[in-house]
């Protein structure tokens, strides 16, 4: 970090300094970096391949430039920079990977996989714009970032690798699925957006209690803002994945609602159950279930495992079964959805069913 940086650090908030070995990887300078050296490959696709080859990767390098843009403008603003860019730069990041492999197999590939495999890799940019769109709504609330609240989120950003493994079809000489209804009916791909769609109504349903004189209902924190990047690019594919997905929702929504306070004035605890369903997920991720009589133990382990059938039709899927842990997920998002279109109806005083 330079000099000038520091000092803008300590006018801001001399004490207590934050722990800079948090923001490894946090590198403007080398991912600009990193997208010239993209560029260049790019332009050697130009000069060998067809212009429309080389527009759609152009488009996606172009997508990495004005999301590093963005992310340093509006970061710069804001205390602790570096903090406040982490979980966009995160997405950044998996994304000009992402490319870069995308590219090299491109090389080698036929013409029609080729234009296949690019038409996926700026397909998949979308998702960079949603989650960066994302952070940027929030990221101005969450200014005051505070050392002490800072959160890692350790599970990676692969919705685009998950994606494209899913997709991987497409890359055969012999396909003739269309790039684009494929991405469209692809699993990780709704999975990001159900995941988008929790953030946006999380923010949505505060603007209309902000507007009405009220207090935020789910009061923005350090963890909500690592919680909300985290939704919409993490796929699970084990265990722990989905336990660092059952952590963001629980953050976002049960201890941003004050612990469901101010929640429970608005909606019945029928309509709460998939807050309850999160809370019991947590618990059995993050407590010691054992603790306690025995028959409160085993109260515990079989409604978890009913929890889990009800998701994914499994009782607690093996810590690698990778379909299941995804099918959870998505059932887990589905409802956190349809829960939050009911609490914007109920603070919107319309009628929830209508929303």
């Amino acid at each position: 970090m330079s000099s000038t940086c520091t000092r803008k650090h300590q006018e801001r908030r001399p004490d207590p300094r934050p722990d800079l070995n948090l923001l490894k990887g946090c590198d403007f300078e080398r991912l600009l970096e990193q997208q010239v050296q993209l560029r260049e490959i790019v332009e050697a696709l130009l000069r060998t391949y067809s212009v429309s080859i080389g527009d759609l990767a152009m488009q996606s390098i172009q997508r990495v430039g004005d999301s590093l843009a963005g992310i340093r403008a509006i970061s710069d603003a804001l205390p602790y920079p570096e903090l406040a860019a982490e979980p966009a730069l995160r997405v950044a990041r998996a994304y000009l990977d992402f490319c870069r492999r995308q590219f090299r197999n491109a090389e080698a590939d036929e013409e029609p996989v080729r234009l296949r495999r690019l038409t996926i890799t700026d397909l998949a940019g979308s998702l960079l714009d949603s989650s960066q769109a994302l952070w940027e709504m929030q990221a101005p609330a969450l200014a005051p970032l505070v050392a002490a609240g800072v959160m890692t989120m350790t599970a990676p950003a692969n919705v685009f690798a998950e994606a494209n493994r899913q997709l991987a079809y497409l890359y055969r000489s012999d396909s003739d699925a269309d790039p684009v209804e494929a991405f469209e009916r692809c699993d990780a791909v709704a999975t990001s957006t159900q995941g988008s769609t929790v953030v946006s109504l999380v923010y949505e349903i505060n603007e209309i209690g902000a507007s009405s004189g009220g207090a935020d209902i789910f009061k923005p924190t350090n963890k909500n803002l690592r919680a909300s990047g985290l939704l919409s690019s993490t796929i699970a594919t084990d265990e722990e994945s989905f336990a660092y997905i059952v952590d963001a929702l629980y953050f976002l929504l049960y201890e941003g609602s004050g612990y469901a306070k101010r929640l429970t004035d608005k909606l019945s605890d029928e309509n709460l159950e998939p807050l309850w369903l999160i809370k019991r997920l947590r618990s059995g991720f993050r407590h010691d279930l054992d603790h306690g009589d025995q028959r409160d133990v085993r109260r515990k382990r079989h409604q978890l495992g009913e929890d889990f059938v009800d998701l994914c039709g499994q009782a607690r899927p093996a810590a690698a079964a990778a379909a299941a842990w995804r099918a959870a997920q998505g059932e887990l998002l589905r409802r956190a959805v349809e829960l939050l279109h009911l609490v914007l109806g109920a603070t919107a005083g319309t009628d929830p069913s209508s929303v």
